[in-house]
């Protein structure tokens, strides 16, 4: 007998498929901009991850510079292929040699597709372009800025250009331990001299034309963005799977919660006692939280 047909989508794609292809549509919105303001093609890979190779090309980092990163990518990358289950996948512990470091290498990067922390980093991105793109431009960071720099995503303001704030995306119930823990590497990050964005950019203002100025931005605060594991399900259904053009209840809910907790980490960072820089980052921050509390409510 034959079987009967699998439903369309989305039972027929798997959960990473289905938020690359919205990320996806992300980028190329993210990059249309860029190309018709300041006329540059490719500012981010189709995951809304900033190009480092085109920005290499752009001349904004050195070409041995930009070697040297790629190297420390890849050295990350097969350290994090060869820990945990990852080993066993590509049963390396039980055949040495017998498959290949970049072969490890994809296929952890196949599994991490389907890690709940990595999809809430596409989500993140998608939720918040949805929210505040006419307002504020929300970019992945490159690779090498999450590996290094523990760095997931930027927000800038569209309206003065400055780079208001950097995301670390996790998933977790409110005072877990895991989440604790982040808060309290920031703290002690944004304590020190706040955050570096090595793959940076801001806009700037010339003759009356915005313009863009790549370059290593440092003094940043940056902010845990915590979403349980519950919210996350509920969200992905509502924003990716009925995907309305209008937000959501489930949607407002909980960019509201999420920017509530940065309020609240605006102040616990100020406790710190921050340098002068990173201070008056965390205030531009808390001003725009205002700006986009405001753009909910007159939703």
């Amino acid at each position: 007998m034959e079987k009967p047909k699998q439903e369309n989508f989305p039972e027929q794609k798997d959960r990473a498929s289905v938020l690359e292809e919205a990320a996806a549509k992300v980028s190329l919105e993210v990059n249309q901009l860029m190309e018709k303001v300041f006329k540059i093609e490719g500012f981010v890979q189709s995951d809304g991850r900033l190009d480092m190779q085109n920005y290499m090309a752009r001349g904004s980092v050195g070409r041995h510079s930009h070697i040297r990163d790629m190297d420390y990518i890849k050295n990350r990358e097969t350290k994090f292929s060869r820990e945990g289950n990852f080993a066993k996948l590509t049963s390396a512990a039980q055949h040495p040699g017998q498959i290949g470091q970049q072969e490890m290498i994809e296929i952890w990067r196949q599994e991490s597709r389907k890690n709940m922390g990595s999809q809430m980093e596409l989500l993140a991105m998608i939720l918040f372009h949805k929210f505040f793109s006419k307002d504020f431009m929300v970019v992945r960071s490159s690779t090498y800025d999450d590996y290094k720099n523990g760095i997931d995503m930027i927000l800038v303001d569209r309206r003065t250009g400055a780079v208001i704030c950097a995301f670390d995306s996790v998933i977790g119930y409110p005072a877990s331990d895991r989440i604790e823990e982040k808060k309290e590497t920031i703290e002690e990050i944004v304590g020190r001299d706040g955050a570096t964005l090595k793959y940076g950019f801001r806009v700037k203002q010339e003759y009356g034309k915005p313009t863009l100025e790549e370059k290593e931005l440092e003094s940043l605060p940056i902010f845990c963005l915590q979403v349980a594991p519950d919210e996350f399900q509920a969200l992905f259904d509502s924003l990716i799977i009925k995907k309305g053009e209008n937000p959501s209840e489930v949607e407002t809910a909980i960019v509201e919660n999420i920017l509530h907790q940065m309020e609240s980490q605006c102040q616990k960072l100020l406790n710190t006692r921050p340098k002068p820089q990173v201070r008056e980052n965390i205030h531009l921050t808390h001003n725009s939280i205002k700006k986009m509390q405001a753009i909910i409510k007159q939703l």
